[in-house]
């Protein structure tokens, strides 16, 4: 079994955490974490991974990304990119980026990320587009 938080579920549990999360952190190394309230936003989050076409096998790097200015209401976890010699934003790993945004329920949190996945671009750039939709 697979029984670790990868980057995915991760993005999905830590953004709507209300706590600082330090201090959560803290309380587990002290063996007090009974005595805190976890607090958690009620909305849905979902997150949708941005990757080179090819990922996990052989993907090309160094491709140019662009639209992330024209992302709206996500958060942006960015895992395979780096900066180039110009300053711009390039591919640099096969999980490029991570879109993850919130909704009233998982289909509206779905919808959000797949709208602000699809302004993001780079050539040969694949995302799955069956996350969530049979939950």
């Amino acid at each position: 079994y697979n029984a670790r938080l990868g980057d995915p579920e991760t993005q999905v549990i830590l953004p709507r955490i209300k706590n600082d999360i330090i201090d959560l952190f803290k309380a587990v190394t002290e063996n007090n974490l009974g005595s805190k309230k976890l607090e958690t936003d009620e909305r849905a989050c979902a997150t949708v991974i941005l990757a080179s076409h090819g990922y996990p096998e052989e993907f090309e790097k160094g491709k140019i990304i662009t639209g992330i200015e024209n992302t709206e209401d996500c958060l942006l976890f960015h895992a395979g990119t780096k900066t180039d010699e110009t300053n711009n934003l390039i591919t640099s790993g096969g999980r490029v980026l991570a879109v993850t945004s919130y909704g009233k329920d998982l289909s509206e949190a779905l919808r959000n990320c797949y709208v602000n996945a699809g302004r993001i671009y780079f050539e040969s750039r694949y995302f799955r587009r069956d996350i969530g939709w049979d939950i």
